[in-house]
């Protein structure tokens, strides 16, 4: 399930393509993914910016890493997106980038074609905690985890950080993420095959953003309701 931001204005057009109102929310919502490609228009943002939907559930990513101040084997953390669907973002815009409305002339029947081309990519990668993400859930992870707010010389920067559980020494995200031999530097299958991947459900599926430089890279509109941790 997605909820849609949908103007008033438009209301009657997305109900017409299948969409719900949920009273609760006051807001319009699609039940099934497979229909999510219908609603482009009122989830792809203006200028058409890559969006992805991230599907049922988020995870939260473990991984060891040797604390290079006191040499002890200590656990960290990471953020992954499971499965995110992509759709197909040149079929929603015309020459000029605009998006183009559901019952306009120039939405044909070669463009709802192309829509229905959407993608599911499994997103495996791991990144640093998202900071809405690491705020609301700031005291379970810092009790589970030892993930506080603290500054970086490296970075120059305060951020929600990974600690060494024996020492409290900041593991910084360079080192977890970028660094060959950090754990959470994807390189080898071997790599994978030592994180455990922790479920976290969603209520309702949710938008991503992404880049090609940085895959999923933020975690927009995402409350404390929208989701529950499951260990």
């Amino acid at each position: 399930m997605l909820f849609l931001n949908v103007p008033y204005e438009d209301k009657d057009l997305a109900k017409s393509l299948g969409a719900k109102w949920n009273d609760s929310k006051k807001s319009w919502y699609v039940e099934n993914f497979y229909d999510y490609y219908k609603f482009g228009y009122w989830i792809i943002p203006k200028g058409g910016v890559n969006v992805g939907i991230s599907l049922e559930n988020l995870f939260l990513v473990e991984g060891i890493r040797k604390c290079f101040k006191c040499g002890k084997q200590t656990k960290v953390v990471g953020f992954s997106y499971g499965q995110v669907l992509l759709l197909n973002h040149n079929a929603y815009l015309d020459s000029n980038n605009n998006l183009i409305k559901p019952n306009s002339p120039l939405m044909t029947e070669s463009r709802w074609e192309n829509a229905k081309q959407y993608e599911i990519m499994s997103a495996i990668n791991v990144q640093k905690l998202p900071r809405k993400f690491s705020e609301i859930n700031a005291d379970k992870l810092k009790n589970d985890y030892g993930i506080g707010y603290d500054y970086s010389k490296m970075a120059n920067e305060e951020y929600f950080a990974n600690h060494c559980k024996y020492c409290n020494t900041i593991q910084g995200d360079f080192y977890l993420f970028e660094e060959e031999d950090g754990p959470f530097n994807l390189n080898s299958d071997e790599k994978i095959a030592k994180l455990i991947f922790k479920k976290i459900k969603l209520t309702s599926d949710i938008l991503v953003y992404y880049n090609k430089n940085v895959f999923f890279n933020s975690l927009p509109k995402i409350s404390v309701s929208d989701y529950s941790w499951i260990a």
